[in-house]
């Protein structure tokens, strides 16, 4: 998991496939005192301290207690864009507005998500929330091309999740069944 580099005057221990470090110099100017620079810090991203040994262990000690947390952290950023990823957004088709019979279809989904939306432990005021905001949505396929819903589709789901503070476990719950629900229509 790391790798350790020396050289005359520095050793620098390099955590793999990051851009993370821990570097030990000696301080030229006073030579019985070290000069440590480290990524990440605990508030930032680079910190950097002139210190004895005893200190120079210290501050090896909490910036691995940071390495850890920013290692095991998942990137959420990285999961929203590979999520986004599986969304089939544009062709001339999403275009033209909704037809009847995907209206029809669309119905169906959505009832099939609100039944089944009950097995997920939304509070009450959550699911109430979101099935008003489903219904919502269900009307907009009457006035919104293809494309644009679709867009408005994804947006008020991520903000609701957001606004009403879902529980992340019941997000992923919320999103699996979307994604079980769309998967065929504008989901891969």
């Amino acid at each position: 998991m790391f790798d350790l580099e020396e050289r005359e005057n520095n050793v620098t221990i390099y955590c793999l496939e990051t851009d993370f470090y821990f570097d030990i110099l000696l301080n030229d100017s006073h030579h019985s005192d070290y000069y440590v620079r480290y990524s990440p810090a605990s508030t930032k991203i680079m910190d950097h301290h002139t210190a004895s040994w005893n200190a120079v262990v210290i501050y090896f000690d909490k910036w691995l207690d940071t390495l850890m947390r920013e290692i095991s952290e998942v990137d959420k950023w990285g999961r929203l864009f590979e999520e986004i990823g599986n969304l089939k957004i544009s062709n001339e088709e999403n275009e033209h507005r909704f037809s009847h019979e995907e209206y029809l279809t669309l119905e169906r989904k959505f009832s099939d998500i609100k039944v089944s939306m009950i097995a997920i432990p939304f509070l009450p005021e959550q699911l109430e929330a979101i099935n008003n905001k489903l219904d919502h949505l269900l009307t907009l396929t009457t006035e919104l091309s293809k494309y644009d819903w679709q867009n408005l589709f994804i947006g008020v789901i991520v903000s609701v999740v957001i606004q009403l503070g879902v529980t992340q476990e019941n997000a992923q719950l919320l999103y699996a069944l979307i994604k079980q629900t769309f998967k065929g229509l504008f989901l891969q």
